[in-house]
Formats: C-alpha cells, sequence, structure tokens
C-alpha cells in the first residue's frame, strides 16, 4: 500500500512534467483577451441495497480517511439545510431517513435532482488510507468535507462517499450556477479521475464511489500533495488557493458538445458559470492557438483544434480549454488518462539500424569523392 500510494505521486509529478498546448460562426470579431487492488467490480452494478439494510435507511461513507464522530447534514445545492443527521460512526458511516429526506424534499423544491452532503469536524482514523487503523496516525477534521450527490443514489444506493475528491469537485462548482449532473460530469472529465466502474465513461459515479483504500487516481496522488492536509490543518486559505488553481486550470464553463450526424459535425455551445462573465474562444486547423474573439452563439465544427476561456468582469481570465475534435470524438489535450506503451527495445533497434544505415551512407560518399577528385586529376 505504501508503495502504492508513493507511485501514484511520482506518476502525478511526471504526468505534469509531461503536460507542462473547421468551422465557424457564434461569435463576433472582438478583442483576444486552461493494489490498491484494482478490486472493484467490472460490473456498472455498484448500487446495490445490501440484504441487512432497511429499504428506509440510505448508508454514505465520510472517508479522508475513515472519519468518525463527525457532522452530517444535507442541503439543498442553494445552501438550505434539509436535513442533520447523527455523527458517524466508528468506520465513518452515516443513515439516511429516506422518508424523512423525501418529504424535506418534497416540501422546500419538488424538482430538486442534486444534493450537497457536508461533514464538519471529526478523527480521521486513516490518513494514509492504507486501510490500517492506527490511533497514533489518528488527525482531527478542521473544516468540511463536502459531495454532491443525486438524490435517486441516495434513495437507491448504500456505500456513497464523502471524501476530498467529491470536495474538490464540489469546490470548484461552488459559486457555478444551474448545475445538473451533466456539468458536474464535465468537470470530472477534465480531471485524472479514474474510471472504477469500468463502463468506459467517466462520471459522477467514479467520485461518490471512490474508495481511498481499494481505488488509486492521478487526482488522488495530486490532491494528497496540496489539498488534503487543510482538511486536517484547517487552513482555509491553502485551500482556497489550491481550488482556485483548479478552476483556472480546468475552467467552470458549462459545455454542452453534441455530434449531428446529419452534417458529421459537433454542435458546441458554451455557458459562462455565471451570468456577468463572459466567453473568448477561437478555432484553427492547426497546433498553433487562434485568434479569440467573443462567443456569443452555438458553433458548429468539426477536425479542428478548439479553445475557449471564460473571463470575468474584470477581465480575469481562466486558463484556456483546449479541445480536439475529430470524427465523431473529441478530447481535451492536456487530459489523458494514460501514456501510450513504449517498446524500449524496439526504438533502440531502430536507432542500431539507423545508425548502420548512415555509416554505409558515409563510406559510399567517401568513396565516390575519391573517385571524382581521380577523374578530375591533371
Amino acid at each position: 500500500m505504501f508503495n502504492k500510494k508513493y507511485t501514484l505521486y511520482i506518476v502525478a509529478v511526471l504526468t505534469a512534467i509531461f503536460l507542462s498546448a473547421c468551422g465557424g460562426g457564434g461569435g463576433d470579431d472582438g478583442s483576444t483577451s486552461n493494489e490498491k487492488n484494482n478490486e472493484v467490480s467490472s460490473s456498472t452494478d455498484i448500487t446495490i441495497q445490501p440484504q441487512n439494510t432497511p429499504s428506509n435507511i440510505s448508508k454514505g461513507i465520510v472517508e479522508l480517511g475513515l472519519t468518525k464522530g463527525a457532522s452530517v447534514s444535507i442541503h439543498a445545492l442553494d445552501g438550505y439545510t434539509l436535513i442533520t443527521l447523527n455523527r458517524t460512526d466508528e468506520n465513518g458511516e452515516f443513515n439516511i431517513n429516506i422518508n424523512e429526506l423525501k418529504q424535506e424534499v418534497q416540501s422546500y423544491n419538488p424538482d430538486m435532482k442534486l444534493v450537497k452532503i457536508i461533514s464538519t469536524g471529526g478523527i480521521d482514523t486513516d490518513p494514509d488510507d492504507d486501510g490500517i487503523k492506527k490511533q497514533y496516525d489518528e488527525k482531527s477534521i478542521n473544516g468540511e468535507v463536502k459531495s454532491i450527490v443525486p438524490l435517486n443514489t441516495l434513495y437507491s444506493s448504500n456505500g456513497y462517499r464523502v471524501n476530498f475528491i467529491t470536495s474538490m469537485v464540489a469546490d470548484i462548482l461552488e459559486d457555478a450556477e444551474n448545475i445538473d449532473e451533466e456539468y458536474i460530469n464535465q468537470v470530472i472529465k477534465k480531471l485524472d479521475v479514474d474510471d472504477i466502474d469500468k463502463d468506459g465513461k467517466l462520471t459522477i459515479k467514479d467520485i461518490i464511489f471512490y474508495d481511498m483504500v481499494k481505488n488509486d487516481s492521478v487526482l488522488e496522488a495530486n490532491l494528497r500533495t496540496q489539498y488534503l492536509d487543510t482538511f486536517h490543518s484547517g487552513d482555509v486559505a491553502k485551500k482556497e488557493e489550491v481550488v482556485k488553481g483548479y478552476k483556472q486550470s480546468i475552467g467552470t464553463t458549462k459545455e454542452i458538445i453534441k455530434y449531428n450526424n446529419k452534417y458529421s459535425e459537433f454542435i458546441i455551445s458554451l455557458e459562462p458559470s455565471k451570468p456577468d462573465n463572459y466567453i473568448l474562444f477561437g478555432i484553427t486547423n492547426n497546433i498553433q492557438e487562434p485568434e479569440l474573439k467573443k462567443y456569443t452563439s452555438p458553433l458548429l465544427t468539426n477536425n479542428c483544434l478548439f479553445v475557449y476561456q471564460e473571463c470575468d468582469s474584470e477581465n480575469n481570465c481562466n486558463n484556456l480549454t483546449k479541445i480536439f475534435f475529430e470524427g465523431d470524438e473529441y478530447y481535451y489535450n492536456e487530459f489523458h488518462e494514460t501514456m501510450p506503451d513504449v517498446d524500449i527495445e524496439s526504438i533502440v533497434n531502430k536507432i542500431d539500424e539507423l545508425e548502420n544505415k548512415i555509416a554505409k551512407m558515409k563510406v559510399e560518399i567517401e568513396i565516390l569523392n575519391s573517385s571524382m577528385d581521380k577523374s578530375i586529376t591533371p
């Protein structure tokens, strides 16, 4: 476990080093201004109710490491408190009375789809997440750990997590408006999270069912180096600094990207995270960054590099988000889940072959030069 965690840390550092970069319409010309064990089942069915859990009770887990004695409450995304719960037990578990929660949701906003679970205080019983509780390793938690969870998940599942990965996603979206599950999935896709349920997609399930002992990701390794300690130390300023860095890096603009089969192109719609913000975009057919102009309406494009950034009313802008569109697929060039496999032996053999060819060419050139010298000798 120890080796695995620090291997992930090295991967995170190497990734940072390696990553240290058509269509038209939608804008007007404007000013230019982002082992452990792999024990998770390959099945996507990770929301089964255990047989010993009453049907009206839903169980969740607070886990930096497993966190005991934390106060837990459930809120609407606008901050309204729906219900407060008993403190977490020795295993970080808490119980939600589904009937009570449904009543509160119905009373406050029947159309609600997402809620925020907030855990406050408590004791982190396994800070290094090696699965072994050691009393001398325990750390107090000074602050809030958060998780945005679909209500349908709370009503039908157990084992969903409130951890520092879910908390980062919630912090990134803290000031955003019109948050829905698709918006959350978009943010997750831009982070180095693993597809833990092996369904071929990065979705909210991959963070709310992320087990700190069983699962690994580059994001977890990165957050351990700069974010996790803020929960123990209570350093709010440091936490805000880390979150701000992630916001600027991945952006918080709401994207809607749909492939149009009829025209074999993508329809791109962008919405600022705040009403007063604006978006600059550009499109190019090569790797050079294009001139930016102000976004005003949806775009139709394909087989290009599309870039954009969101700026506030004071012209402070996030980093450029870069998206490659090719065929019926697209990807964010800054974020790749794996590095391609490299056959070192094959590369060495090719280098040897090239060196042999160059050596032969040098001999042939020398022979040719010698022959030419003899032919012009008087």
